[in-house]
């Protein structure tokens, strides 16, 4: 039982420290930039995935929603441990499978 109430306390933990914060602030947002970055780049300068160019645009109002959610984390400190690690893998799965869809793209036809 002492386990159970030992893991609650973690779990609900706010308490988390500033440097911890601003690495992985900064960490996620060179993940997500970097990820649309290289979407556009490569959709810009391969001329045969130019007509997916719409997808692109549609990312770059997609990533500031991240850098909202992003903010969120770094500004407000009252948000639990589990809550905060769910957000993080929350965005970093999203953003693999961006990546998946940049290579699952095929030629234009047109």
């Amino acid at each position: 039982m002492d386990r159970m109430t030992e893991l609650n306390k973690k779990l609900l933990s706010t308490s988390v420290t500033g440097w911890r914060i601003a690495v992985s602030t900064a960490a996620l947002f060179i993940l997500c930039s970097g990820s649309v970055a290289a979407f556009g780049y490569i959709c810009f300068t391969m001329p045969k995935l130019q007509c997916h160019t719409s997808f692109f645009y549609l990312s770059v109002f997609w990533l500031s929603a991240e850098y909202v959610v992003i903010g969120y984390l770094y500004f407000y400190k009252n948000i639990p441990k589990f809550a905060r690690e769910a957000i993080v893998l929350s965005i970093v799965i999203a953003n693999f499978w961006l990546i998946l869809f940049v290579f699952g793209l095929n030629e234009c036809t047109v």
